[in-house]
C-alpha cells in the first residue's frame, strides 16, 4: 500500500470566512416588516378604538423603520413600496379607529 502525503501547500489554520453581520439597516428592514405583520394580525381582530389605536401605532413603526432603508441598500426599492403600503393600511386603520366605539 501507498503512503498517502497531505499537500503541502495548504495552510494550517484554514480560515474559515465570517458570516455576513447584519447591518442596522438589515435590522431596521426587519424589525419593519415584523411590525407591519404584527400590525396585519391585529387588524385582524380589532373591533374597539383602543385595539385600532394599536394597529395604528403599529404600522406606524413599521413605516418609520422602512424609511430607516439607506438609499444603496439592496432593499431601498422594495422598502419605498412597503411604506406606501402600509400608509394605505395606516390611513384605513384611522379611519376604522374613527368610526370604532370606545
Amino acid at each position: 500500500p501507498r503512503k498517502t502525503t497531505p499537500p503541502t501547500n495548504l495552510p494550517a489554520n484554514p480560515t474559515v470566512p465570517p458570516s455576513p453581520i447584519p447591518t442596522n439597516a438589515d435590522n431596521d428592514f426587519r424589525q419593519a416588516v415584523n411590525q407591519a405583520t404584527r400590525a396585519a394580525s391585529l387588524t385582524q381582530t380589532a373591533t374597539t378604538k383602543q385595539q385600532w389605536q394599536q394597529v395604528i401605532v403599529a404600522w406606524e413603526q413599521a413605516i418609520t423603520g422602512m424609511k430607516k432603508t439607506p438609499p444603496n441598500s439592496p432593499k431601498y426599492k422594495i422598502s419605498q413600496q412597503k411604506i406606501v403600503e402600509y400608509q394605505n393600511n395606516l390611513k384605513y386603520a384611522k379611519l376604522a379607529a374613527d368610526r370604532s366605539k370606545e
